[in-house]
């Protein structure tokens, strides 16, 4: 099973927003779950 997160989410990384932590919650939630976390609108 996979956890997607919406790019809306994830457009605002790396500027210190209250989102990083939300998204680094919801992450840390997921794996606790046994789930594969995808993220929208990260290149790698």
């Amino acid at each position: 099973d996979m956890l997607k997160i919406d790019k809306s989410f994830t457009h605002a990384l790396g500027s210190g927003a209250v989102g990083e932590s939300l998204v680094e919650a919801i992450i840390v939630m997921a794996h606790k779950l046994g789930l594969k976390v995808i993220a929208e609108g990260i290149e790698t």
